[in-house]
């Protein structure tokens, strides 16, 4: 809790959206999937094929499902949850009229603050929550639960689920750090937070080709090559669009 929290309050803008850039090892996996097996699944049908396996192995549609469904598990929209609106409030209020009388205990001066104003903006955020919920619930129904194992959320024939497992014990093997995407996760303080009222999501994913792929009205998937300098101006002013054009 910071001071720079309730100052000035009173003047701060009601919108509590944010972005973040974030790498998943089991989004990245169903990506490896894809290059591994020789399945080609748009947008996400650029890599070479050597070898398919996609008779045999999944449909795209069958594809399609298990991202969709993994990227339902990790929608931070879930982590919004409000149990007791009133309760919740009161609470922050309370830790923030604390921490200011520990302050002024402390002998440091601080200017006038407007508890109105400040509840008032506490009010506005926990019922920004709610609605985020709200929508995140009527969006998938009921919250699957998290597993550390992608192959949880896989729907179908018995014959896939174990090829599955035994590559997700290879991905981990031989799985190597991507440094571009290293890089662009320190970049999320670039993008556009301005007058942004919604959760956007950006999953880095191993990719050989630049892609994105909007998966759900919060998430979108980023293809980062490993092998080749990236155009880190090009990256921003792409990301940055599909912000823009999420918010109109």
């Amino acid at each position: 809790m910071y001071l720079q929290d309730l100052l000035p309050v009173s003047n701060s803008s009601p919108h509590f959206g944010f972005i973040e850039l974030e790498f998943n090892t089991q989004i990245d996996f169903a990506i490896w999937v894809l290059i591994e097996s020789g399945i080609q699944v748009s947008p996400f049908d650029l890599h070479p094929v050597e070898t398919s396996l996609q008779n045999s192995l999944m449909k795209p549609e069958q594809w399609d499902e298990w991202l969709a469904t993994l990227v339902a598990v990790f929608d931070p929209r879930w982590l919004c949850k409000v149990e007791n609106f009133n309760s919740e409030i009161e609470l922050e209020l309370a830790q923030y009229q604390s921490f200011i009388n520990n302050y002024s205990n402390e002998g440091k001066t601080i200017s006038s603050l407007d508890w109105v104003a400040i509840r008032n903006h506490i009010e506005q955020r926990y019922a920004w929550k709610q609605l985020q919920y709200a929508q995140v619930t009527q969006e998938y129904g009921q919250q699957l639960v998290k597993t550390l194992s992608p192959i949880t959320y896989w729907k179908h024939h018995d014959q896939t689920e174990i090829y599955l497992s035994q590559i997700w014990d290879r991905y981990h093997n031989n799985r190597h750090e991507n440094l571009n995407i290293n890089q662009i996760m320190g970049l999320s303080k670039n993008l556009c937070y301005f007058q942004q009222d919604t959760i956007k999501k950006f999953y880095l994913v191993n990719y050989p080709i630049f892609v994105q792929h909007q998966v759900s009205s919060t998430t979108t998937i980023v293809g980062i090559c490993q092998s080749q300098e990236i155009d880190l101006q090009f990256l921003l002013q792409s990301l940055n669009l599909s912000v823009s054009k999420s918010n109109f």
